[in-house]
């Protein structure tokens, strides 16, 4: 759907509980990323752990400068027990209304800068966002994304992307609400000179929480339709089935199942299913930071009247895409 100036994706599966949850929370002026407890206390995230086939693979520390994040530093673990550095997101502050991330990659002992993502932002919500790939002697522009919005809510996303220094269109996100809420998404891609619708994403809410998102697209050919069913513990997500639709028949192909701790800081994500297994567990420490903000970019799976980033939904949306590709090869 979009590059990323990818953090680690395990910390997109944290936002996307954050992402969930954060319309029942207070946001401080500061994005304060931990859940509401008696003192106000908030809480931020200082490490995440993915673990495949019960081995632990990745690990992020986060590492914050007057209570903005400055760097988010992954390791890897070739050998068990031996975590080594892998690459680092460094985040810039260069003027009061932008950010910057810069990606470096960790090779032959030095640090290479691999990309770089500027963003621009007001009131709180993303303007624009660019991506530039780094081409040995300077940076290069490859995608430009720009966000509409209307009384406070986004309408449009529009992608562009860069061949030569030339724009070229490459996608668009068109949000339609009930009331302030959300209810469908259509998603268009550009192909040959014109726009070709290229899926649509209908929202069910009941009681304020999102409870189901249904969407409809085309893989190989063939239609299907997919379904994210959400349960909650109070005001938190407690568990999301996936399933899919084909020829008229249902398949549900895995759950993703979510733990807090006190102060509703979700602190493991698990993923089971036949085509999906992977486990996440997440460490905080007391302090406020921007996260709400760095995580903050408006788009698909963005706004279910919350505050936290589409960037939340990444990584369940990639292995979706991965099983339902999955699926069709054994048809």
């Amino acid at each position: 759907m979009r590059k990323l100036l990818k953090f680690q994706t395990v910390m997109l599966s944290l936002l996307m509980l954050a992402a969930i949850t954060s319309c029942n929370k207070d946001d401080d002026d500061n994005g304060g990323g931990g859940g509401d407890d008696p003192a106000g206390t908030n809480y931020r995230m200082t490490e995440s752990v993915s673990t495949e086939e019960g081995v632990e693979t990745y690990k992020d520390v986060y590492s914050y400068d007057s209570d903005k994040l400055s760097m988010v530093m992954e390791y890897n673990q070739p050998t068990k027990g031996d975590w080594a550095e892998d690459s680092k997101t460094e985040v810039s502050y260069p003027t009061d209304n932008s950010f910057e991330l810069l990606t470096s990659a960790y090779s032959n002992s030095s640090w290479i800068p691999t990309g770089k993502e500027v963003v621009t932002h007001q009131n709180g919500v993303w303007q624009s966002d660019v991506y530039y790939d780094n081409n040995g002697a300077d940076w290069e522009m490859n995608e430009k994304i720009e966000y509409t919005y209307s009384n406070g809510k986004i309408t449009k996303e529009e992608g562009f992307v860069y061949y030569t220094g030339q724009q070229e269109n490459e996608y668009k996100y068109i949000y339609s609400y009930v009331g302030d809420v959300p209810s469908t998404i259509d998603r268009y891609m550009w192909a040959e000179g014109n726009w070709e619708g290229s899926g649509k994403d209908t929202l069910t809410f009941s009681n304020g929480k999102l409870t189901m998102v249904e969407t409809n697209m085309s893989m190989q050919g063939v239609s299907i339709i997919a379904q994210s069913v959400y349960e909650y513990s109070g005001d938190n997500v407690s568990k999301i089935t996936i399933k899919y639709n084909y020829g008229g028949m249902w398949m549900e192909i895995g759950t993703i199942s979510f733990t807090y701790d006190e102060h509703s800081n979700m602190i493991k994500l698990e993923s089971t299913g036949e085509y999906m297994a992977f486990s996440d567990s997440f460490t905080y420490e007391e302090g406020n930071s921007n996260w709400a903000l760095i995580s903050g970019t408006p788009g698909f799976f963005s706004f279910y009247g919350m505050t936290y980033s589409s960037k939340s939904f990444q990584k369940i949306n990639k292995e979706i895409n991965k099983i339902a590709l999955s699926v069709l090869s054994q048809r």
